[in-house]
């Protein structure tokens, strides 16, 4: 059964409870049972009704009470009959409405699995792990922070900013796995302290962002004239603070391209 057709049946079988409920509290006696009929293209809903006579009554009397119970019974169910037209066509409209936003949740989904599917590529001299969504350039010298911050900008990046666990896990993986890389003491990032604000933050050409995590070593930062964060080879990468002008190896970053 169709999604629309199951909520249209639930609706209606709320309707059906509501009309034995109103022809009672109206006064016709005897409405004994409702029942529906479900098919692939329709309702039809069947109102089974059997007016009580009073076995003692007879004569014109009778007949005449019997007759008013038909008129206003068939009063009701004309009044119902036009209700239930209208409450069925409101609710088939919400179903459109509803198998249409479905229809556009599923194009959605369909368009972030072909984003996953895209391959990310990186500017020469870069590179990436896992089909990531950043590219690291590792320096083959070393540099002052102000220095590699230069250098990082001219190749239209930056600094490395770390925003997340993962993206710590993975820097510190390429160096490791880097036999040309690895035994170097020290890699500044885009971390520096600001005074006005009397906090770290990840610097560079377009914003500044707070830590969201931390890394630090034990005991640091420690220095109120070291503002600069670098990954320590000795304590593992855990971070530590350094004088700015200390010249260290340093990593840039910039986003992948996806085709």
């Amino acid at each position: 059964m169709e999604f629309g057709n199951i909520v249209s049946f639930i609706c209606l079988c709320f309707i059906l409870c509501a009309c034995a409920s109103k022809l009672k509290s109206d006064g016709v006696n005897g409405v004994n049972s409702c029942s529906i009929s479900l098919d692939q293209n329709s309702y039809t809903i069947f109102l089974e009704k059997y007016v009580d006579q009073n076995a003692h009554d007879n004569g014109d009397s009778s007949k005449r009470s019997s007759n008013r119970g038909n008129v206003r019974l068939s009063t009701l169910e004309k009044r119902l009959a036009r209700s239930m037209r209208d409450l069925i066509s409101q609710i088939r409209r919400g179903v459109r409405k509803i198998q249409q936003h479905l229809g556009k949740t599923g194009n959605h989904k369909k368009r972030d699995i072909y984003k996953k599917n895209k391959r990310s590529f990186c500017p020469a001299g870069f590179t990436t792990v896992y089909n990531g969504d950043a590219c690291y350039l590792l320096s083959n010298f070393d540099a002052t922070w102000y220095e590699a911050k230069d250098f990082c900008t001219a190749i239209n990046s930056d600094l490395l900013a770390l925003g997340s666990i993962r993206e710590y896990n993975l820097v510190t993986f390429l160096i490791k796995n880097n036999q040309a890389h690895s035994n170097r003491s020290g890699w500044w990032t885009g971390g520096t302290y600001l005074a006005k604000s009397n906090q770290w933050m990840w610097i560079s050409e377009t914003a500044l962002r707070p830590f969201k995590f931390i890394k630090w070593a034990g005991g640091q930062p420690n220095d109120t004239m070291s503002q600069c964060v670098y990954l320590n080879r000795q304590d593992n990468y855990l971070w530590h603070d350094d004088n700015c002008n200390v010249k260290n190896f340093f990593v840039c970053e910039t986003l992948a391209e996806r085709v």
